[in-house]
């Protein structure tokens, strides 16, 4: 009995690491994306979601967003395309999710050890590639311009 728990334990820990791994693949196998706020540039990668694929068909494109605790937010003027299957609750510090329905997207500056209990639907759509340069833009409302890193 205890070999077969042993061996259960070996490949869902297989499985959760398999699914890290391809995680972390589509993130560094991404769009790559310029956000610019004002003269300062940052790199994003975009992922291959639903959500993502469709703001890559729009690029560029410019939002305004304002500053809360822990991210930059903002609502978009018309929605994104968005497959249900994609939806999580929380983020990771540097995500960029979009929030159908509310048509918000945010940048996601802190607060990932709490985003498990927010009840939002979240699509990750991509990562900031410089958290520190993220907390570093400024506070208040600001527009950001998403465009193709050429």
């Amino acid at each position: 009995m205890k070999k077969i728990v042993f061996m259960l334990f070996l490949l869902i820990s297989a499985m959760t690491t398999e699914k890290a791994q391809t995680m972390e693949n589509t993130r560094q196998k991404g769009t790559k994306v310029n956000l610019v706020v004002g003269s300062t540039a940052l790199t994003a990668t975009l992922n291959d979601s639903v959500s993502a694929r469709d703001l890559i068909s729009r690029l560029p494109y410019t939002v305004k967003v304002n500053r809360a605790a822990v991210d930059y937010c903002g609502r978009l003027p018309e929605p994104l395309e968005s497959e249900s299957s994609e939806a999580q609750h929380g983020w990771k510090n540097g995500d960029i999710s979009y929030i159908p329905g509310a048509d918000w997207i945010a940048f996601f500056l802190g607060g990932e050890a709490e985003s498990g209990s927010d009840s939002n639907s979240h699509h990750i759509i991509g990562q900031v590639d410089d958290l520190a340069a993220l907390r570093g833009w400024p506070h208040g409302s600001i527009e950001i311009r998403i465009e193709p890193v050429k």
